[in-house]
């Protein structure tokens, strides 16, 4: 498909994810209707879905958004682990993992998780399910690792890389409900990833340029400036196992916010004392700051 279809059929998913506001009237005539006296009619058995709730697939309504999702397991009291799922193929990645049911085909999201309680899935509309034989493979791919193309646009304007951004988008306070709330950021996730030299050269230009100026001042300055860097309402550190963490200021915890990379929001919801934002990233704080354009705003 040529990119122009492409961004034609991403227009159609953008109107097919919204959540319907309105029932538009509609007028009917008294009309009435003959048909033969031998004709005959037959309908389908209606599906019969298992009761169980892992397999299930089901459409949550969220703010002004529908949300495909796969039950995939219960994780103790009142909480399942649900992925986002997707009918447009078109769009998969090397993140993602096909599959059909009966009723149709599937992309299964897998950096695109959540959890949800038991009283959503019996207020969502219950769309399809998956056999338990069919479900556990799919747990079982899940498990595995897959490897990044590289050679996949990294241009987050491209139709692709815009449907992946969406996706998450309608998602963001399902994840960021979490005590530890499940980060997305698409210029580490869709273009470091992918292009790790290209967003590599940059860092190491700016670390040159960071060991000259910190030339003039202590060891232990340098140190610190290798694992923290000091915003306004917040902190960006690196652990131990170089995670990039960010640590709202201590008035700020508890408090709604958003946290946007860029122009795309990445957190929204109740502040915790801190969030990782990526794992194993190989740049410093300061850079990483430079890098994502890391915005924190209380609403």
């Amino acid at each position: 498909m040529n990119e122009k279809d492409k961004e034609l059929l991403y227009q159609a998913y953008l109107e097919g994810i919204k959540k319907e506001t309105k029932t538009p009237p509609i007028e009917l005539e008294d009309r009435e209707l003959f048909l033969p006296e031998d004709a005959e009619f037959s309908f389908p058995e209606p599906k019969q879905y298992p009761d169980q709730l892992p397999g299930s697939i089901i459409m949550l309504e969220n703010n002004d958004y529908l949300i495909c999702c796969l039950i995939i397991d219960e994780m103790g009291k009142d909480r399942y682990l649900a992925y986002k799922l997707s009918p447009y193929t078109v769009f998969a990645s090397e993140f993602d993992i096909l599959f059909a049911t009966d009723s149709g085909k599937y992309i299964l999201e897998t950096d695109n998780y959540f959890y949800i309680t038991e009283q959503e899935i019996e207020e969502a509309i219950e769309m399809d399910f998956i056999e338990r034989k069919n479900l556990e493979k799919l747990k079982l791919e899940l498990k595995k690792e897959h490897p990044i193309n590289k050679n996949i646009n990294t241009d987050l304007e491209s139709p692709e890389n815009k449907f992946r951004i969406m996706e998450h988008n309608i998602t963001l306070e399902l994840r960021c409900r979490q005590s530890n709330p499940l980060i997305w950021i698409p210029q580490i996730e869709l273009q470091y990833k992918r292009k790790p030299e290209d967003t590599l050269q940059l860092a190491a230009a700016d670390k040159h340029i960071a060991q000259f100026a910190l030339g003039i001042i202590s060891p232990d300055m340098k140190k610190l400036n290798d694992y923290a860097y000091f915003a306004e309402n917040y902190t960006l550190q690196k652990d131990e196992c170089h995670n990039l963490l960010l640590l709202p200021d201590e008035n700020l915890i508890d408090k709604k916010a958003e946290i946007r990379c860029g122009n795309i929001i990445v957190f929204k919801g109740k502040l915790p004392k801190q969030i990782v934002l990526a794992n194993f990233v190989p740049f410093f704080p300061k850079q990483a700051q430079d890098l994502l354009d890391i915005k924190l705003k209380v609403l």
